[in-house]
């Protein structure tokens, strides 16, 4: 008896769904019986799948017939957006649940999937097929652990269209909102506010965002604008790289005069003088949208107190550039050259060395090590 009582248990907790909607349902149909209706039910459901068809170029209205071109022209911006919007939300969703439940996912299996889900659906006059943030959720409150879970999915919903479909008529809405809300809701995760509060607060707007967007507008327009933003905030850092300035010898350990050992292993510049040697070190790589705040960077920081320190620019941290950022290191060795002041390049990557050697930029100088280059200086 216990055994059975457990199963018992055990079904109900995993069907909890279903169990909710199937009661509700057999309610609303006793209520309908003495024709009281106080909620709105879901209505009359088409039994059976569309026919398989080609998909249509052109529809008939009448003596009117609509082309593709025209079908085309009238969607706009949508065949380009309506696409965007279906990826977009597939692979948020599909993420979202990843690390819920710790796995991991191929983004180009997720998009082969949903480009064969779209094809295979024009043939029979289906909607374009993306994922659902509800259904699955309320698959994930179901207890569906794998893929098999859509194909048994996929099975009941066409055997019910098939057998089951002048029942859905009695099923509640309400029921249906509340079983999709219940289920999203445990996605929401609440602690992770906190904690990017502390990490990087600039994170929350995004984050704010896409949620008052899918809030307000829609979930689609919700996470263009989550994407919007953070491609946003992706171009403005590497339109303003930073650059570490320190003199040589507290690049290279050396103790600085009037500091101490700490400041030379953070690179502080604690005193200089007229012959000492500046170090201007990018921290990440450079591209297109950095260029021209490279070059008045450098020049800023290559003239200190009104002296114009020879410079080592070493490029320790670029692993790539574009042509762009090559022409600004054009600009900037010949800006140097004009000011007869020194300026060398160290620790290149040796395809970025071959990039810069191929463009023959005029007075270009290059060193292995800050050390090297700062012992050549030193020797003129």
């Amino acid at each position: 008896m216990h055994v059975i009582a457990r199963k018992i248990l055990w079904v109900t907790a995993t069907a909890r769904n279903a169990v909710i909607v199937l009661v509700c349902g057999v309610f609303a149909y006793t209520l309908s019986t003495f024709d009281v209706l106080p909620f709105t039910l879901t209505g009359k459901v088409t039994p059976g799948l569309p026919a398989l068809e080609l998909p249509q170029f052109s529809l008939s209205n009448g003596n009117v017939t609509v082309s593709a071109a025209e079908m085309f022209t009238q969607l706009g911006s949508g065949l380009a957006v309506i696409p965007l919007i279906g990826i977009l939300e597939n692979m948020a969703i599909a993420s979202a649940f990843a690390r819920k439940n710790q796995y991991r996912i191929d983004p180009t299996q997720e998009l082969v999937a949903l480009g064969v889900a779209n094809i295979v659906g024009s043939f029979f006059s289906a909607y374009p097929v993306t994922g659902s943030f509800s259904r699955t959720a309320v698959n994930s409150q179901s207890g569906v652990k794998t893929p098999a879970g859509g194909i048994l999915t996929g099975v009941l919903v066409l055997l019910a269209l098939s057998l089951l479909s002048t029942t859905f008529r009695y099923i509640p809405q309400a029921t249906l909102a509340a079983v999709i809300i219940t289920a999203v809701a445990s996605m929401f995760e609440y602690h992770i506010v906190a904690h990017i509060w502390h990490t990087k607060r600039l994170d929350l707007i995004p984050l704010v965002m896409t949620f008052l967007g899918c809030l307000l507008i829609g979930i689609e327009y919700g996470i263009v604008i989550g994407v919007v933003i953070s491609i946003v905030f992706l171009l403005y850092s590497a339109a303003r790289p930073s650059l570490k300035v320190t003199s040589a010898n507290a690049f290279l350990g050396v103790q600085p005069l009037g500091g101490t050992s700490a400041d030379a292993k953070n690179h502080n510049i604690v005193q200089m003088t007229e012959k000492d040697v500046l170090v201007i070190q990018p921290c990440q790589n450079m591209f297109y949208p950095s260029s021209e705040y490279l070059i008045y960077l450098v020049s800023k920081r290559s003239n200190r107190g009104g002296v114009e320190h020879p410079v080592i620019f070493d490029c320790m941290h670029i692993n790539g550039m574009d042509f762009t950022t090559v022409q600004a290191l054009g600009q900037i060795i010949e800006d140097f050259s004009v000011r007869k002041q020194m300026l060398v390049f160290t620790n290149m990557q040796p395809h970025v060395l071959e990039m810069i050697s191929s463009s023959e930029l005029g007075q270009f100088v290059h060193y292995e090590t800050v050390s090297e280059a700062l012992s050549a200086i030193q020797s003129m």
